[in-house]
């Protein structure tokens, strides 16, 4: 993974009152507000508020690094692709979610969720059928404006990929929004040379992280 400049990392962040590299892609923050933070990329992964409390959040990206920085200060681990976290005042086992927050002693601060496993399950065999439909396309299609416009906009959201997991939709703004968002230079590429295990791990990974933001993305 390249290793990015601090000015990159704090691009667009405001009130910033120091920061320091603690590791690749990883900064330490103390805010103007108070706040003190653990970012990776562009995310607080770890808020520590001044009333005490901690704030904890993947901002939708469930990766091992990811877990890793969070596993700085707390213990999180995943089983079958969900995360969990010990609650550090009583060593509870808590279903991990984004926006977990705990006091100054450790205890979790509002109610616990509860994963809905059997939806997560019903969802995974749909992305799964999806992927499928790389294997039988003859060519690859390209982005054109009889895409979903959502997708071709860069507008994808929850209910736009749903249906297209039930109409068993594939196409080719959907195919280069996945590909970008995994991290490839040039989408059209990979496109055009038909690389279909290259579409089908980031087709994985782009609707797992956005209809199932509680699983880890692989």
């Amino acid at each position: 993974m390249p290793h990015k400049p601090k000015r990159v990392l704090l691009e667009g962040v405001t009130g910033v009152l120091r920061s320091k590299v603690i590791g690749c892609n990883t900064l330490e923050i103390e805010y103007e507000n108070g706040n003190k933070a653990i970012r990776y990329h562009n995310t607080d992964v770890i808020t520590m508020l001044p009333n005490g409390n901690t704030v904890l959040t993947s901002g939708g990206w469930r990766t091992y690094t990811t877990k890793e920085r969070l596993n700085r200060k707390y213990r999180v681990w995943s089983e079958k692709g969900i995360w969990y976290i010990k609650e550090p005042a009583t060593g509870n086992t808590l279903e991990f979610f984004d926006g977990i927050t705990f006091d100054g002693s450790g205890k979790l601060v509002g109610e616990a969720k509860t994963i809905d496993h059997v939806r997560i399950k019903a969802v995974k065999k749909k992305i799964a059928a999806y992927i499928k439909l790389v294997d039988d396309l003859i060519q690859i299609p390209i982005p054109d404006d009889g895409d979903c416009w959502n997708c071709r906009f860069n507008f994808g959201n929850g209910s736009c990929l749903e249906s297209h997991l039930e109409e068993k939709y594939i196409h080719g703004s959907v195919i280069y929004r996945a590909l970008e968002e995994k991290g490839y230079r040039d989408p059209a590429l990979i496109m055009r040379m038909g690389v279909k295990q290259s579409i089908k791990d980031a087709l994985r990974r782009y609707f797992t992280k956005r209809l199932l933001p509680e699983v880890q993305a692989k």
